[in-house]
């Protein structure tokens, strides 16, 4: 329990002569109480010095009232002194040989301060300890509860049944109840509980929460063999309370010990029992001893085999050792290779070779219409017949596989699409359902004219996997996925997909996605904006529905405020670097109309654990998938970064168009989003879950201008 400034001081009072080893564990259970504030009033009754600096030491932040009597003047004395000197709201009482658990004072007080009483009592374990002559200290024997009864006065008068120690008084009980009786040497605890009781009701918690020591009939008083001498202190008390010895007290107390012979008779004709039943259990062992036995040879004969299964093991190794040797062979003339191939790269020839690649695809980059033609062209120089005789196949099926116009499908050849053909798409399709609106767009990978409808066309298959990861019918899938997500989320949030919304999709890449909206939005509204030149011209060759312009990394674009209903990104903020992805927050806050959402995805926090499984292949799916493989070094720091919900970011770059100066692969988690997204844009989802979409996605919606949402 931390300090609190209404909590009320707590004096524990402890009485100590000549035992300083045993005082310094019983202040060291006072030190460990878990209540604050508390205060050590220490009482030397005529004892040997102390070493009070220690003491100090010990207590830490306690307050410590030491107090040296000259003269041994008897424990009741030494009490009392401490009663006077306690500054506490709440007194309590630890012998110098005894201890408190941690709890114990936060346990009293909790319950005094919440209720009516102003005396309350735990319970203790009574510890057996034995002197050890070798090592000099005290050990644990055994340790049993010996009371735990809750109050009853009529019992109190004739036995002690409440450690002292265990007991936490208001202060005012102690003052108004005259302190200790100075003429008793012994019993005199009990004889101060039997007034106070008679005003005061106790309350008894049932819980132990310290331990009280019995070690010496020597050095304690209450362990003194002289029976004559506890006997004269028992009678002393009650000679002093004979008023209070009723007959119908007498008669309660003779009564519990009848009632407790009549239970310990029932004990021992249940240890009758028991015996029997330990003979039938013994019988029972012998009979499973004799089992066991068996056993014991079966797991012999297990073990002769498991040798034999060992050697055999031993036999493989050494075979498997042959085939690591031929692996380092085969790795070591691998390795020779690759010297003579990097001999080969580090010639000029390579190196004018490797600049006339690069120059080639920049002018022609694979899969345009220029490159195919240049191919032709030289074709029909290097090889005219057989360019000739494939011409002549072409003329009859132009757009067969086996045509050298293949690379070019049909809808390649078709100008922009113009307005009125968008119009007949949304009239032809949007009666459709979702999915078999997919299953038309599948469909039109083979056949781009259906119903008489023409539909967006696809780049090269390789293309497809090169810039998304897969192709054809897979990608439409997965593109299907996040469209339907976008849809949940524009009707949950009040923002319904309608022909007059208007939707921007950021790093539209070839329209993969975007096609999915002709069904539902206008052509006119839909637009697609992407950094890479060349995927902005596939958009409007292929796509030709919908607005498709180039933008540089860093915003502004030229759309006007508040004119976007819905801004979506599938796999942009995954790569975006920290300060120009929050620029981009910052921008489709500005164009997004009032209630206007934004769903972006993001790499998930698996995707850290995924780059570093790839690591140690050979052979990569991909380049991008070798470019993982380096990236976020340090795993485990990495996720803890991620878990402190800080951007985690690794600037690998991607290409011409995506330097590293603000591309690479990025992690972003929810408590980020929480935190720097909602200074522009207010927070409504934050999805991780992979049977959903591969990506964690993230859902935020502009506030309206009333400032809040549907």
């Amino acid at each position: 329990m931390d300090t609190l400034p209404d909590n009320p001081l707590v004096s524990i009072i402890v009485r100590t002569k000549d035992r300083p080893k045993l005082l310094k564990n019983a202040l060291r259970s006072i030190a460990a109480q878990s209540y604050r504030p508390r205060e050590v009033v220490l009482v030397n009754d005529g004892g040997c010095d102390l070493d009070i600096e220690e003491i100090k030491g010990i207590l830490g932040d306690i307050s410590l009232n030491y107090i040296r009597l000259e003269q041994n003047t008897g424990r009741a004395h030494a009490g009392n002194v401490g009663v006077e000197n306690a500054k506490g709201k709440y007194v309590g009482f630890l012998d110098d040989d005894d201890e408190f658990y941690p709890e114990h004072i936060e346990t009293l007080i909790t319950f005094l301060e919440q209720s009516d009483y102003k005396v309350a009592y735990t319970d203790s374990l009574m510890v057996y300890k034995e002197h050890n002559p070798d090592t000099h200290e005290l050990s644990e024997r055994e340790k049993e509860l010996i009371f735990s009864k809750d109050f009853d006065y009529d019992y109190l008068v004739f036995e002690n049944y409440i450690p002292f120690m265990c007991l936490l008084f208001n202060r005012e009980v102690l003052n108004s109840s005259g302190g200790f009786d100075s003429n008793f040497d012994l019993c005199e605890d009990w004889e101060l509980l039997i007034r106070i009781g008679d005003r005061y009701p106790f309350y008894h918690i049932n819980k132990v929460t310290a331990d009280y020591s019995q070690w010496s009939s020597e050095l304690q008083i209450s362990l003194s063999r002289d029976q004559n001498f506890l006997e004269q202190s028992y009678l002393k008390v009650l000679s002093k309370h004979n008023a209070k010895i009723t007959l119908n007290r007498i008669h309660r107390y003779v009564s519990g010990y009848i009632n407790t012979r009549y239970l310990l008779k029932e004990v021992k004709n249940e240890f009758e029992k028991y015996k029997i039943h330990l003979k039938e259990e013994n019988t029972f062992i012998s009979y499973f001893e004799a089992k066991l036995g068996e056993k014991e040879q079966h797991i012999a004969t297990l073990e002769n085999a498991l040798k034999g299964k060992e050697q055999h093991i031993a036999t493989l190794e050494n075979a498997l050792k042959g085939k690591e040797q031929h692996i380092a062979t085969l790795e070591n003339a691998l390795k020779e290779k690759e010297a003579y191939i990097n001999f080969i790269h580090s010639g000029h020839g390579w190196k004018l070779l490797t600049r006339y690649f690069k120059i080639r695809d920049r002018l022609l980059p694979v899969g345009t219409k220029r490159r195919h033609f240049v191919k032709l062209f030289f074709k029909t120089i290097t090889e005219p017949k057989e360019a000739l005789k494939e011409l002549k196949e072409n003329i009859k099926n132009p757009f067969s596989k086996k045509s050298i116009l293949a690379p070019f499908k049909k809808e390649h050849f078709y100008p922009v699409i113009q307005k009125e053909n968008s119009t007949k798409l949304l009239k032809a399709f949007s009666h459709l359902t979702d999915k078999q609106w997919l299953e038309v767009l599948i469909e039109s990978i083979e056949r781009p004219v259906v119903n008489g409808i023409e539909l967006p066309g696809f780049p090269p298959e390789e293309y497809q996997r090169e810039s998304v990861g897969s192709s054809g019918e897979k990608t439409l899938r997965e593109a299907y996925n996040f469209y339907c997500e976008i849809k949940h989320y524009a009707e949950k949030l009040g923002h319904k997909l309608t022909q007059e919304r208007s939707i921007l999709d950021f790093g539209c890449g070839w329209g993969r996605i975007i096609r999915f909206f002709l069904k539902d939005v206008i052509s006119d509204n839909l637009y697609g904006i992407d950094v890479d030149p060349e995927m902005i011209e596939f958009c409007r060759r292929l796509v030709g529905y919908g607005k498709y312009s180039v933008v540089s990394p860093l915003p502004p674009t030229d759309f006007s405020d508040e004119s976007i209903d819905i801004v979506y990104a599938y796999s942009v903020f995954s790569h975006l670097s920290e300060p120009v992805h929050i620029k981009w927050i910052e921008e489709f806050s500005r164009i997004l109309k009032p209630g206007g959402i934004l769903i972006a995805t993001t790499e998930a926090r698996y995707f850290i654990e995924y780059c570093r499984s790839l690591r140690g292949k050979r052979r990569y799916e991909t380049s991008w998938h070798e470019s993982l493989a380096s990236t976020f070094p340090d795993t485990e720091a990495t996720l803890k970064d991620y878990d402190r919900g800080n951007f985690v970011f690794s600037p690998t770059g991607g290409g011409q168009a995506r330097p590293s100066s603000f591309y690479g692969e990025a992690v972003i988690p929810r408590a980020y989003v929480e935190r720097e997204w909602t200074k522009y844009l207010e927070f409504r989802d934050f999805v991780d879950d992979q049977n959903r979409m591969w990506q964690a996605m993230i859902v935020m919606q502009k506030a309206t201008q009333a400032g809040r949402n549907p």
